[in-house]
């Protein structure tokens, strides 16, 4: 009874907040650019001409037509909208949303419409809509290997400094990725990640536990701050767990510090693949990691983002500027004392000049020369100008419309903290477009971070990347992501349904890593909103939660950019 009671306030905490205001993947080939699949043009075209009939509700409900809109099995989903509607004869309804609750699957309507939405529904008599729905119960074949990292030193590992280590991996599900003793160098990782801190708490003080109802003393050895991320950097090559598309010597291991769930960077690479306009999105498979023979947690190995043939493929050779650029939008560059300004990182003049903190834009791929860089931040220079005009033609001319508009709603329906700051990726292709990519580091949104949760509605009507913060209520802006969100409705679907999946076949590995770290029901760290880390005590309380994030999140976001009908945004 406690568990259901929880769930149900974090759902209506979801509610008041949200509603307040095909797998396709990059092929590479071997000439230095990236073929991205041809986008249907049907998905980005939205015609405005012929928008839904408005509802024509009854003005005395006795005499009007009832439509019933119900759901079957009871208690496996809900009505998002006006679930009972008494239109006139002949006349239409308003929007409705099936919404299916935690543990189910939206399967299709009685009368054999397959999405979850529907509006300006028509009837001369009482009719009734059903939405079924399924139970998710079968979890994907999941193996979970185990890393074994020994330093040379056997001690910690430090931050930002390699360190030389062996790499060992057993458990894989095919022998031939397990090896012994790899050679690598390993180093820390992420820049907040590495923050100590409790909520108002330090070594040595209390702090206050939801599952134990008391405080506790917060103790060297359960100090969370000791699951951080790392990279790796094998001596030679390996194509670690058969993950990615080829060999690499570069590695990441994430801790999803932030994510009990350890869920969230996984959907959000679902839906890139999915979309297949980003060109190349990480590939990543959970581990059990260990560290001069201590368990450490359950991580998630990654492909560094970096340019690669069998990673984001672009032709960074010769000596002519225009050739392939990798970018990071990176607000810390500046504080690297081995970069450069000028040489290895520019700003844009315009872009959040009035912040106190000003935006780097990091060259990441092979570079030397001052000319390369001043090349690259006037192309940039000129992507901005035009970005800030509102001009869809002009922005074409140097901007890939496809990925600019799908990593919007990928960042959207996150409320990513970063997007406009740091772990923000775009390529330029040698003689050609800017196009953006990768999406990266997803384990501090989704209702973790506090923000995200007191702040409704759009995240660019208020902060984040300023690009978008100009283009999200433009006319054609709002078409194409209006028609974008469309087509994707299936696959959004299908990611959460993937996501329940996988959290089925997670859960010993994340609950034997809270054995580890005790993080459930408790205020770990000052960036993680008290309602996520406080409130939530079980695995399935963190999945619920983020089910239902994302769930909402959407349909929210469907409210400001509707399948067939006038967006709020442009009256």
């Amino acid at each position: 009874m406690k568990k259901i009671f929880s769930l149900l306030l974090i759902f209506a905490f979801i509610l008041g907040t949200l509603l307040s205001c095909g797998n396709s993947q990059s092929t590479v080939n071997t000439h230095g650019s990236t073929h991205r699949p041809s986008p249907d043009g049907n998905n980005w075209i939205y015609d405005d001409s012929s928008p839904d009939p408005s509802s024509t509700p009854a003005k005395d409900p006795s005499k009007g037509v009832q439509v019933r809109y119900v759901c079957a099995p009871v208690g496996a989903g809900v009505i998002d909208g006006t679930a009972t509607q008494y239109i006139k004869s002949g006349g239409y309804t308003e929007r409705v949303t099936a919404i299916p609750l935690y543990g189910y699957m939206f399967t299709g309507w009685s009368d054999g419409k397959t999405e979850r939405s529907r509006v300006a529904d028509s009837a001369k008599e009482d009719v009734v809509y059903t939405a079924n729905f399924a139970p998710v119960e079968v979890p994907v074949k999941l193996t979970v290997p185990d890393v074994y990292v020994n330093t040379s030193s056997g001690g910690d590992i430090r931050y930002k400094s390699y360190e030389r280590a062996t790499v060992t991996v057993t458990g894989a599900d095919k022998d031939k990725y397990n090896f012994t003793a790899a050679g690598a160098n390993i180093k820390g990782r992420g820049n907040s990640s590495w923050s100590s801190s409790y909520i108002g708490k330090t070594l040595g003080q209390n702090r206050w536990t939801t599952t134990g109802k008391k405080y506790e003393t917060v103790s060297e050895t359960e100090m969370y701050k000791t699951k951080n991320s790392y990279t790796l950097k094998f001596d030679e090559a390996v194509n670690l767990l058969g993950i990615g598309n080829g060999k690499n010597k570069d590695w990441i291991l994430q801790s999803n510090k932030y994510d009990i769930s350890n869920l969230r960077n996984k959907f959000i690479y679902m839906l890139a693949e999915k979309m297949g306009t980003l060109t190349w999105v990480t590939h990543c498979a959970w581990v059990n990691l260990y560290i001069n023979g201590e368990y450490r947690g359950l991580y998630m190995i990654q492909e560094k983002v970096e340019a690669a043939n069998d990673r984001v493929n672009i032709d960074d050779s010769g000596t002519d500027p225009d050739k392939g650029y990798l970018i990071e939008l990176d607000f810390r560059a500046g504080s690297d004392s081995s970069k450069k300004e000028g040489l290895d990182y520019f700003y844009i003049p315009e872009f959040h000049k009035n912040d106190s903190n000003k935006r780097e834009f990091d060259i990441v791929s092979e570079h030397s020369t001052e000319a390369e860089c001043s090349f690259i931040q006037d192309y940039m220079i000129r992507v901005d100008a035009a970005i800030r005009s509102h001009d869809k033609e002009r922005i074409e001319e140097l901007v890939d419309l496809y990925s600019l508009v799908d990593i919007f709603i990928i960042e959207e329906i996150a409320k990513d903290c970063d997007w406009g700051a740091t772990s923000f990726y775009m390529y330029k292709e040698k003689g050609g477009k800017l196009y953006f990519t990768s999406p990266w580091d997803f384990d501090l949104c989704m209702g973790s971070y506090s923000v995200s949760l007191t702040l409704p509605g759009l995240v660019s009507a208020h902060y984040g990347n300023e690009w978008f913060i100009e283009l999200h209520d433009v006319k054609w802006f709002v078409n194409m992501v209006q028609a974008r969100m469309t087509s994707l409705e299936g696959a959004i679907d299908d990611c959460l349904v993937m996501l329940q999946k996988y959290a089925l076949a997670l859960k010993p590995y994340v609950d034997r890593n809270n054995e580890r770290w005790n993080v459930y029901g408790v205020n770990y760290h000052e960036y993680v909103s008290p309602q996520v880390s406080g409130l939530l005590c079980t695995y399935e309380e963190h999945v619920a939660f983020i089910y239902d994030w994302i769930l909402y999140r959407w349909d929210d976001l469907r409210k400001y950019y509707p399948p067939n009908s006038t967006s709020p945004l442009l009256k």
